[in-house]
């Protein structure tokens, strides 16, 4: 008797799954409804770049939170890569766009920058680029408006680091 009982219910499980492919539904999938919203594409746009503050300004949207500092990469002329120390991000607009002021690192505002990248969840995500002609004119407008003492950096270390002395041990 249990014996058919089982029998019994796969065969309603079998016949089931047959009304079900019949219907033209995919069994197990959710069906979309007009409250489902595709989620919109990421975008990362530079809006400025302050070399005297040594914060770049920038645009994202597709995000549901704001990503962290260490997940923008920026590479510069000399093909240096580094991370932003910080990234301080307002809330998002009602279009989901947020914008963000990222933190460059000390030195590192003294070579042109060429490249801006967020990665999407991880170091090893997807990425998602900035426009190289926004990061140019960005660049220009940046090198128009720096600070009148501001020199090109040589390689060697700041001038505040040095030993007040005169290098004597």
């Amino acid at each position: 008797m249990v014996r058919h009982t089982a029998v019994a219910l796969a065969l309603a499980a079998a016949l089931a799954g047959v009304a079900l492919a019949a219907s033209g539904k995919p069994a197990g999938k959710k069906t979309a409804s007009k409250d489902d919203k595709p989620s919109p594409a990421h975008a990362l746009h530079v809006r400025a770049i302050d070399l005297g503050k040594r914060s770049v300004l920038v645009e994202i949207s597709g995000f549901h939170q704001a990503p962290l500092g260490n997940l923008f990469t920026f590479t510069d002329e000399r093909g240096r890569h580094f991370i932003a120390l910080a990234a301080h991000c307002e809330e998002p607009f009602p279009s989901g766009t947020r914008a963000c002021e990222l933190e460059i690192p000390a030195g590192y505002e003294r070579h042109r920058m060429v490249t801006l990248i967020v990665h999407l969840g991880g170091l090893h995500a997807r990425t998602v680029a900035a426009s190289e002609a926004e990061i140019a004119a960005a660049w220009a407008a940046a090198s128009a408006n720096a600070p009148p003492g501001q020199k090109p950096y040589d390689g060697g270390p700041p001038a505040d680091n040095s030993p007040s002395d005169g290098g004597a041990p």
